[in-house]
């Protein structure tokens, strides 16, 4: 049996729902344009989608994502004792109410990224047999917040081997709007350092292809 309360959040939600429906008329009527119901942000693109007369797009955008930041600027992992790193990010604990989606993905530095299926082929490998195998798994993919939640993970796994490696060696994080480019600004960027923990006159230390030689 519904009570008077929940008959005023049905409400709510279907008032917003109409709110949102005209927005969206009157961004495919006229073109670009923005509107902005509570957090949900709709952007105009005329004849993006290249169809012909009147032809555009409307891009959907929840506008909490600017409450959302890596938790550090540099995360560290330790090639052979870490077999992944744990990456934390943050959103406005002022800001938990509702639930939020997020994409992360990672590129190359100065580290060299590979593919899920050579990462895992590579170690079935001997870890002396692993030049060539790359620094760490390129990782893309989405985390969501949940209502009351300010912190999710996400890990990316590290290659050990045995190579000798001059320099700590960097990947690139970055967040972005599901379905979209990576965000530009300090706290959606980070980065991810691995330390090499093999160097020369260690017994099992060997040269490899971009390494010490």
């Amino acid at each position: 049996m519904s009570t008077a309360a929940d008959e005023r959040a049905s409400d709510r939600r279907v008032f917003k729902n109409k709110r949102l429906l005209t927005l969206l008329f009157l961004l495919f009527r006229f073109g670009g344009d923005l509107g902005l119901s509570r957090y949900s942000l709709a952007v105009g693109a005329v004849g993006v989608d290249g169809g012909g007369k009147d032809a555009g797009a409307v891009y959907m955008v929840d506008t909490e994502i600017q409450r959302v930041s890596f938790l550090q600027s540099e995360y560290v992992a330790l090639e052979g004792t870490n077999s992944y790193a744990t990456i934390t990010v943050v959103r406005d604990s002022s800001h938990v109410s509702s639930i939020l989606t997020v994409g992360y993905s990672t590129s190359d530095l100065t580290a060299t990224g590979v593919d899920p299926d050579k990462f895992a082929y590579c170690n079935t490998l001997a870890a002396a047999a692993r030049d060539g195998c790359g620094d760490y798994q390129q990782t893309a993919g989405e985390i969501t917040f949940l209502a009351g939640s300010s912190s999710e993970t996400f890990t990316i796994k590290i290659m050990n081997d045995f190579c000798k490696e001059r320099y700590m060696e960097y990947i690139q994080l970055t967040l972005n709007i599901p379905g979209g480019g990576p965000l530009s600004g300090e706290g959606y960027m980070a980065t991810l350092r691995i330390d090499d923990n093999d160097w020369e006159g260690h017994a099992s230390s060997m040269a490899c292809t971009g390494g010490i030689f």
